[in-house]
């Protein structure tokens, strides 16, 4: 917007900042002479945006204190608008950067303030949903004011501003709940916590690459310590920052005055109520899911044992078992095959038909997705092996569909995390074996997706699983092997790799044209063998496993008899299409 553009009786003197909703301009007010800070919410937005833009002023209205931006005015001419004080300073973020050297007491003291505006907000039952450093504006005499309330809800009523399970908010600052879009008031006493945590480390509570990762270690992960990037941090400081942080809402300060008197209490040498966290003092915590299958595999031990007096040896592991901190608890999960659990199983699978296909409904190539997946695992609301499937259909989609590689070789990694399916490593090797292609046969990324396919065979080989199943997927695993060989010039192994593929399994449309591509063509440029492997490949039923692809082999069938150049470059091309 142009400067000295007027809406009302507001002349606009230059932007201040944006958001995702609306502009902050500096403005002056014309008839009271005085400057003021201008909202406008921006272009054609939609019915929700506006509600939310009211929102935000109807709750700023309600508010009066002196770390609070205060409002002026509200108008919807000639677009929705709303005035408040403007603050000669600089955002909590950019001061955080700009004053490395603020002592532990200075930080303390800014964010007590803040939390003083936070009691006085929920007093009036509003959850604000977006506390973060870049939404507190200091003033010249270090005041905070805080702002930005398009988010804030009433905590009585449902206004309506989000649908069950929207993510509002920003991740980096967001408690485990608000994630799963069901914020409350204590929501925003994790998000004091993850500025408290910024301001003493100069570093976020996670550093993440993506959205959902960021979510997955909100979920997942435990925050490192204060102390530990800082040892001049006091102790009772860290407990109140890690206190805030915790991911359950039982564990947190229950209130924000709880919050408020314990700063006062570190500013003012009082003893303070926060004491260290045993569970923050984990590097990674289990996921809740972990916790009730151990729990019932152990007290399906303690049964089994009953029956059978003879399996005295398991008790006493069992007793060992119980004493053993989580870290080894997670160890031993991973081995509870070779107890009986067939009743564990089946009550694992014990989930309504309706539930898991409203979650195959829901899957999409969004972020949200994979959150509500993390959420589903948290809850206990799918079996394992239902859930491993979704990961491992999400991933395949971002590699597939979306070209996202990296983002699908997370989720690989998240997915192993609960389950020893072979599947996991092999999709990830093929994963990598795709980035190969795509960036010039690079050596790591077929180096990594050779170990990959290894871990596949292994996993395959030693997983009780249905022998069809398994041959299949080994034939499918030395497949893509045998193209990495051919990848790295060793025919040899390529051979070997494409021998094993066809002992294992029924032979399949991918099987013959890599075969055909990877050897016979790339390695002996014997094209007359390889037109014979894409013949079987056409010539065998179609299935859904196995789609067809004629019309990509037919055109390659005729190159090769026509004698027309075909580079690896053309290869390269339909490879992603034809072969995997």
């Amino acid at each position: 917007m142009d400067s000295n553009f007027m809406v009302s009786r507001y002349k606009i003197l230059g932007e201040l900042g944006r958001g995702g909703m609306g502009v902050v301009y500096k403005a002056h007010d014309t008839r009271l002479d005085r400057m003021v800070a201008l909202k406008i919410l921006e272009k054609c937005k939609s019915g929700k945006d506006i509600k939310r833009f009211i929102h935000e002023v109807r709750a700023l209205s309600q508010l009066h204190h002196p770390n609070i931006i205060r409002i002026y005015e509200y108008g919807e001419t000639p677009t929705p608008f709303f005035t408040m004080e403007i603050v000669q300073g600089e955002n909590l973020s950019d001061f955080f950067k700009t004053n490395p050297g603020l002592s532990p007491k200075e930080i303390a003291e800014i964010v007590e303030k803040v939390t003083e505006a936070i009691c006085e907000v929920h007093k009036r039952k509003i959850i604000h949903r977006d506390i973060k450093p870049s939404n507190i504006m200091l003033t010249a005499n270090k005041q905070p004011k805080l702002m930005d309330f398009g988010l804030a809800k009433s905590d009585l009523h449902n206004d309506q501003l989000s649908v069950t399970g929207e993510i509002l908010g920003s991740v980096s600052y967001m408690s485990p709940e608000q994630a799963r879009g069901k914020a409350e008031l204590r929501s925003d006493i994790y998000s004091l916590g993850a500025t408290l945590y910024q301001g003493l480390t100069g570093q976020k509570v996670f550093s993440s690459e993506s959205t959902y990762e960021a979510i997955y270690n909100i979920f997942n992960e435990a925050p490192k310590r204060p102390r530990e990037i800082n040892p001049q941090i006091p102790m009772e400081l860290e407990n109140i920052c890690i206190k805030c942080l915790e991911k359950k809402l039982e564990n947190r300060y229950q209130t924000a005055f709880e919050l408020l008197r314990d700063l006062r209490n570190f500013r003012n040498d009082r003893r303070v109520k926060a004491k260290r966290s045993e569970s923050a003092s984990l590097k990674t915590l289990f996921s809740y899911t972990q916790k009730i299958v151990l729990l019932l595999a152990i007290s399906l031990c303690v049964v089994l044992w009953f029956q059978n007096r003879s399996q005295q040896r398991e008790m006493e592991n069992h007793k060992k078992l119980s004493k053993t901190t989580i870290n080894d608890l997670e160890d031993k999960f991973k081995n509870l095959n070779k107890l009986k659990v067939d009743e564990l199983q089946k009550k694992l699978q014990n989930v309504g038909q309706k539930q898991i296909q409203k979650l195959k409904e829901e899957i999409s190539v969004k972020d949200r997705q994979l959150i509500k997946l993390q959420e589903q695992i948290m809850n206990f609301k799918l079996s394992r092996n239902k859930l491993i499937n979704d990961l491992h259909q999400l991933a395949r989609s971002r590699r597939k569909e979306e070209k996202k590689y990296d983002d699908a070789i997370k989720i690989y990694n998240i997915a192993e995390n609960y389950s020893n399916d072979p599947n996991i490593p092999f999709g990830r090797g093929v994963t990598y074996l795709v980035k190969a292609i795509n960036d010039d046969k690079n050596i790591n990324f077929l180096n990594k997706a050779v170990e990959n396919f290894k871990i596949a065979v292994e996993k395959a080989k030693h997983k009780s699983i249905d022998e069809a199943k398994r041959k299949q997927t080994l034939a499918d695993v030395y497949s893509n092997l045998g193209v990495c060989y051919s990848l790295m010039g060793d025919e040899r192994r390529c051979l070997e790799a494409f021998e094993f593929c066809f002992q294992y399994g029924e032979p399949k449309q991918s099987h013959y044209c890599n075969r055909a591509i990877a050897y016979h063509f790339w390695l002996r440029q014997d094209k007359k063998t390889a037109i014979e492997d894409l013949e079987k490949a056409n010539r065998l039923p179609k299935t859904k496993k196995d789609p067809h692809n004629k019309f990509l082999i037919n055109t390659l069938i005729k190159k090769f008899k026509d004698k027309e150049p075909v580079t690896k470059q053309y290869i390269f091309n339909y490879y992603p299409v034809i072969f995997n």
